[in-house]
């Protein structure tokens, strides 16, 4: 129902999975790689993930839980199994009942293993364009997994230009979460 709150389960893919998006996602694999090809650890990148669901949790009714299994959650972090463009999202619509609003089934979130991601606070300006800052492109992508799109080129955590100076929710951002999962 919009506006009612959400618990909702997640994951993160480690090993080979048959899990797969619809149109964004279409192949994925587990974070290892990424984190290698980074120099991040795991604790780094659940630290990172963490902080982009908090950003969520904060400013709507919305819970994540971690699920006990990759093949029964609401939402998967993966990396890309074919490497494409930096991060996307993919959105499963659960079988639409007629409403103008539909729950979403599953959400897929797959990130470039191949390009440099960064779990820190700051970039040096020599590095901004070439390195993500993984906490803010994480939260960006779980935004389209909640239902969220891009409100346009930038300005916004959900616009679609990514700029490092984003660092957290926007009023934009806000007033859309809210809209769907209330206050």
């Amino acid at each position: 129902q919009l506006g009612a709150g959400a618990a909702l389960t997640y994951a993160v893919v480690t090993g080979p999975t048959t899990s797969s998006g619809i149109n964004n996602c279409r192949a994925i694999s587990g974070i290892g790689g990424l984190l290698t090809h980074s120099g991040l650890t795991r604790t780094a990148f659940d630290g990172e993930l963490a902080a982009a669901f908090d950003m969520w949790e904060r400013a709507a009714n919305i819970r994540f839980v971690l699920a006990k299994s990759v093949d029964r959650t609401d939402v998967l972090i993966s990396a890309e199994a074919v490497d494409d463009g930096v991060a996307y999202a993919d959105v499963a619509p659960a079988p639409s009942d007629g409403r103008a609003v539909s729950r979403i089934k599953k959400g897929i979130v797959c990130l470039n293993p191949d390009i440099p991601w960064t779990a820190s606070s700051s970039l040096a300006p020599a590095n901004s364009s070439k390195t993500y800052r993984l906490r803010y492109v994480l939260a960006h992508e779980i935004g389209h997994a909640l239902g969220l799109d891009h409100p346009g080129p930038n300005g916004e955590l959900m616009s679609f230009e990514y700029s490092a100076g984003v660092t957290g929710l926007q009023p934009g951002d806000i007033a859309g979460i809210v809209t769907l999962y209330g206050p």
